[in-house]
Formats: C-alpha cells, sequence, structure tokens
C-alpha cells in the first residue's frame, strides 16, 4: 500500500511538472512598443512648442546649440537626455483610435508640441496632454493619426523644459593644468598677480611672495567647475543695476593658448526669494547669476592666496635644536646611531631624549601656518610680544651651520581706561628668520607648539654612574712597603 500511494504521488508531480514547463514555454513577453523607430544620436533637430514659449535645438559638430529664443551654447548632456526621451517613448496603450473631442485628454491645447528631426526629415509632431488620473501617465497623440494614446510616466515630466535648463551652465571653460598665470583686480587696490614658475605658483605683483599651492589650487579649480546660477539678460540696457560698470573683482585667466578668460563679478542679487551675485564674462553684453557660496570661493585677496608656512625646513637635515623658553635654553642634539640626547646650553648631556617626540616636534613645527598676516616688516616688535617672545626655536645643521629661528608670542591684550584693565583676548603671534613677517597663529597651533617643547623635555634620564670600587687589600695582614 505505500509503494502504491508513492507511485501516484510520483506520476502526479510528473504531470505538474509538464504542465508548468508547458505554460511557461508558451508564454511571451511581449515586445515593447516605441513610438518612433529611430536612435537617439540620430537626431538632429529638437523643437519643443508651449503656449507662452519655444525652443529650438540644432546638433551641430556632434554638439547641441540652442538657435531659439536665444542662440547660445547648449548643455549637451541636458538636451541628449531629452533626445533620449523622446526616441524612447514608449507606448502603453491606445485609449482611443478616433476620439470624438480631445479635451477630456488635454490635447485640444496641448501642453506641449514637440518635433525631431533627423537627416531625412521631421518627425510626426508628438502632443502632449494631461496626466491620467491612475498611474501618472501622460495622454498624447501625433500629427500623423487621431489616436489618444497613453506613454509611460516620465515622459510628461520629462518634455517640460524651459530654455535655462537647455542651455550651457559652465561659466568659464578651461583646465586648471592649463592655467599658466591668472590676475585678480579688485577697484582702487593693486592687482594680484599669480604666475607659475618651474610647475610651482608665485605671487609676483604686487610685490614677491610664495603663494599657497593648494589655495592657488582651489581657487583654480573652484573657478573651472563654476556654473551659471541663472541666465539673468541676453541684452542689458543697464549694466549699473547689476553693479557690473565697476565690478567687485575681476578676474583674468591667461593660458598656453588661446585667449584670455576675463570674469567680471558684480552685485549682490537683492531680490526677494533670491540669492547669488551678477557677472559677465569675456566682455560678452549677457548678465548671469551666481551662487553666494561661488563668490566666496572667488573673493580671495593677497593674504588668502600668501603661504604663510612660518618655517619651512626639512626634518633630516637638523643636527641641533636649540629652544628657549621663558628665558631657560636647552638642547637637544641628534647623535650617531639616531639617537637624541638633551643637553644644558652648557654642553652638558643631561638625558636621552624620546626620538619619536622629537621627530613630531619637528613635523609640527615645520607645518605651522599663520592664519593671518598680521605685519609685513614690522618695525616695533613689541606690539605683537615678539621683542621678547616666550619661545624661541633655533635650528642647526651639520657643521653647527644655522637653518633658521622662528619665534613665538602669547600676548593679552587689555581693555584700555579701566582700572582693573581685564584680558579682552589672548593673540597669539609667530615670526621666523624665512620672512621679515608677523603671522597671526590659531591658539591651537601655540598650544600644541607648547604641547611639543614639553615633550622634547619628557625624556628618559641616563642612568648614574656607578661608582668605582675601592681596591682589594692583601689577603697577609699588614702592607707591604718598597
Amino acid at each position: 500500500m505505500p509503494i502504491r500511494n508513492t507511485i501516484i504521488a510520483f506520476v502526479a508531480l510528473l504531470v505538474v511538472g509538464g504542465v508548468i514547463y508547458f505554460t511557461h514555454s508558451r508564454t511571451t513577453v511581449a515586445p515593447t512598443h516605441y513610438l518612433f523607430n529611430v536612435k537617439p544620436d540620430a537626431l538632429t533637430r529638437l523643437t519643443l512648442k508651449y503656449p507662452n514659449a519655444e525652443i529650438d535645438l540644432v546638433r551641430e559638430a556632434g554638439k547641441w546649440q540652442l538657435v531659439k529664443p536665444v542662440s547660445a551654447p547648449a548643455d549637451n548632456d541636458a538636451v541628449q537626455t531629452l533626445a533620449q526621451e523622446i526616441a524612447q517613448c514608449q507606448i502603453e496603450r491606445t485609449v482611443d483610435e478616433h476620439p470624438a473631442s480631445l479635451a477630456p485628454f488635454g490635447l485640444a491645447q496641448p501642453q506641449a508640441t514637440i518635433i525631431a528631426a533627423t537627416k531625412a526629415g521631421a518627425l510626426p509632431a508628438i502632443e502632449v496632454g494631461k496626466t491620467t488620473p491612475v498611474g501618472y501617465n501622460v495622454y498624447i497623440k501625433t500629427s500623423a493619426r487621431p489616436a489618444v494614446m497613453i506613454t509611460a510616466a516620465a515622459f510628461g515630466p520629462g518634455t517640460k523644459r524651459t530654455a535655462n535648463d537647455l542651455r550651457d551652465h559652465t561659466l568659464l571653460s578651461f583646465s586648471s593644468d592649463d592655467v599658466k598665470r591668472f590676475v585678480i583686480q579688485r577697484p582702487n587696490s593693486p592687482a594680484i598677480e599669480v604666475d607659475k614658475q618651474a610647475g610651482q605658483w608665485a605671487i609676483v605683483k604686487p610685490a614677491r611672495f610664495s603663494a599657497d599651492q593648494r589655495a592657488v589650487r582651489d581657487f583654480l579649480n573652484s573657478l573651472s567647475n563654476s556654473r551659471i546660477n541663472e541666465f539673468v539678460n541676453d541684452h542689458p540696457t543697464d549694466l549699473a543695476k547689476y553693479g557690473l560698470v565697476q565690478p567687485k573683482i575681476t578676474v583674468t585667466i591667461y593660458r598656453d593658448s588661446g585667449k584670455p578668460l576675463v570674469l567680471d563679478v558684480g552685485g549682490q542679487i537683492m531680490s526677494v526669494g533670491k540669492e547669488g551675485f551678477y557677472v559677465q564674462r569675456d566682455g560678452a553684453p549677457a548678465v548671469y547669476s551666481i551662487n553666494s557660496w561661488m563668490f566666496a570661493d572667488l573673493d580671495k585677496d593677497l593674504n588668502d592666496l600668501r603661504d604663510k608656512t612660518v618655517l619651512a625646513f626639512e626634518p633630516s637635515d637638523v643636527e641641533r635644536i636649540q629652544v628657549t623658553q621663558n628665558g631657560n635654553t636647552f638642547n637637544v642634539v641628534r647623535k650617531p646611531a639616531g639617537k637624541w640626547y638633551v643637553e644644558s646650553n652648557g654642553g652638558s648631556i643631561k638625558a636621552l631624549a624620546d626620538p619619536v617626540k622629537v621627530e613630531q616636534f619637528m613635523d609640527h613645527l615645520r607645518t605651522i601656518k599663520g592664519d593671518q598676516i598680521a605685519q609685513d616688516s614690522p618695525t616695533d616688535l613689541s606690539k605683537f610680544g615678539l621683542a621678547a617672545p616666550g619661545q624661541q626655536i633655533t635650528l642647526y645643521g651639520q657643521g653647527n651651520k644655522s637653518l633658521g629661528w622662528v619665534k613665538f608670542a602669547k600676548l593679552e591684550r587689555h581693555e584700555d581706561n579701566k582700572v582693573i584693565n581685564p584680558t579682552q583676548r589672548i593673540d597669539y603671534y609667530a615670526m621666523s628668520s624665512q620672512e621679515p613677517t608677523v603671522y597671526g597663529l590659531y591658539e591651537a597651533s601655540y598650544r600644541d607648539l607648547d604641547n611639543g617643547i614639553s615633550g622634547l623635555q619628557a625624556i628618559s634620564a641616563l642612568p648614574a654612574p656607578v661608582p668605582a670600587k675601592p681596591a682589594k687589600q692583601a689577603a697577609s695582614g699588614a702592607p707591604k712597603h718598597s
């Protein structure tokens, strides 16, 4: 009996499996029904007609160009996306082959009419109507037949474009690597000129200074990646209303080839609900806008672009570090086998230094940057506390050759005309033998320096010398005399 039941179950399983196999083998996927049999790259012209606007685009030498309502370069990616949506417009189903009225579908007065063309000629115009109540599909028809159809949901929103959506929003087209020089000009201020010399950026005007390589790269990258926010006016008649008669900033970019690129930044946008600044480029009349954060990236002065490294040096060149702190001086000296020792100023060895902390101290010292330029070529160091600095560090190389010195000061600022003179704030300053410049420091930089000096002195004392053992006496009692 059990064997009989097993056989019956097995046969039933074979029958069910056969039915499933037969059903699946006979099932076919309905082919996708496209409105046109055309590839996106074959489209050479696109016309978008709206109740109150018309946009015309043509492809020239592989790139899209806006020809109406204004002649301007188009955003190639944005137009190519539109071309792909048109070429791949999918028809879900036909609603009515011969509708008595187009009004229920929003097609008596279409929301948009799209005309695409290839080299062979124009395709039937697509008229776009309402969105369906369920599913958010879109009613459409073509000029070739009266039938009303339903497209995929994405098609309707995808056809709602403005000229600004399809224009090229690139502000200035250049590569940072191609720039050999740039100039920043402000009204009533000397021009700032930055040149690339032997692969390194240097400030040459209004005076010669070392440039902060990262700050310069960030400036150029920000400018090359800047985008137009809004196309304000292609034919302005009054530049004064945009603050462009006397721009806030003019940036001129010189490249290895091609004409210079010029950007004028004008007034701030004061309209309700909008923000940014007005700009013009390359002397053309059109006025655009950029975002406020973009203006902040471009609004750089001389001090922003200067290298504010207090003292540049190579730690491997250092053989001795002399530290004077609050009137006390000690030295950290490199000895053979890479060991560091702490010595008094007189040269006597006090202790063995921690080599890791010595290296950390030098790495911190060589990367200290000022957060501002307090004064160039100061005549009175006392107002910065540097006439009697709290710390002075002098570095020496082989042969006791000086590699440079740096002074640090912490200065309390007091409120005037007060009996108690409470401290208003504490300022931190540094200057070095590298340049006659006083730098303002962040508190953290000064605090880390203090900790580094303490680390130099947090050392392992040398083992105490072992006292000499007394000489052994002779084994036989009395000492011998000659």
